[in-house]
């Protein structure tokens, strides 16, 4: 009976040790394993030692997007590299934030959608950034499409976009900075403010100026649009920081 037990016992332990190491998060498939040792004592004062693989050492992290390129910054591992897309800016409807869509889609089928139905459309994102005499990123920039880079930094427990910083708090590390973009103002087509890189790049060989979904830069207004002057400046593009922990 005793025996019986100190089995069952080894089973429930190597069960509940294997269920802690299935609950971490990791990506990496070449990390290192080791043995651990759990013992015990029976009731006949016997010794039972089991063996048990160490899970991985290293784990877990976050994801976000970093558009306006096609890398991730050091130490952070780029998952997929792509393309920005979103709905055409002057169509009502569809989605309120863009996508980093990858360069090799998957199509299950050859099926095509019937146009007669109501469907969504995505289309390629363009830099809307150059005004005479004012240029923030390259003037080759102007209606040249965006790409983008899904990134994991590893070992991070959360993520923040900061508007209006180029900077993060104390103990978090700056991914990358850049320039708060959104939509035009008056463009029927509402977009979710992203951090777009301050050394942006666009995308060779494409149509240009076909517009699609637009950046434009973003500017806080102070005086009387309820915003302190002083801190704010008019006509000054916000910048922005991603950061994670």
């Amino acid at each position: 009976m005793d025996f019986l037990r100190s089995i069952l016992l080894s089973c429930f332990l190597v069960m509940l040790i294997k269920c802690n190491y299935c609950s971490s998060d990791s990506v990496s498939t070449n990390l290192g394993q080791d043995i651990s040792f759990v013992s015990y004592q029976t009731d006949k004062n016997q010794s039972v030692t089991i063996k048990i693989p160490r899970g991985p050492t290293q784990g877990g992290g976050v994801t976000y997007i970093r558009w306006g390129r096609s890398c991730c910054p050091s130490p952070a591992r780029s998952i997929y590299v792509g393309y920005v897309a979103g709905p055409f800016y002057n169509e009502w409807g569809s989605a309120a934030s863009r996508l980093c869509l990858p360069t090799e889609p998957q199509y299950p089928s050859n099926e095509k959608i019937d146009p007669a139905w109501a469907v969504s459309y995505l289309d390629g994102a363009e830099y809307e950034t150059h005004a005479p005499g004012k240029a923030i990123f390259r003037k080759d920039l102007q209606n040249k499409n965006v790409p983008c880079a899904v990134c994991f930094a590893p070992q991070k427990t959360a993520k923040l976009m900061i508007p209006a910083k180029i900077s993060c708090p104390e103990s978090w590390t700056r991914e990358y900075y850049g320039y708060l973009m959104t939509s035009f103002r008056d463009h029927v087509n509402n977009q979710y403010y992203e951090c777009v890189d301050v050394d942006a790049i666009g995308i060779d060989n494409t149509t240009p100026n076909h517009d699609g979904t637009l950046f434009y830069f973003t500017e806080a207004r102070c005086e009387n649009h309820g915003l302190p002057c002083g801190p704010y400046v008019n006509q000054q593009a916000l910048t922005c920081a991603v950061c994670t922990k």
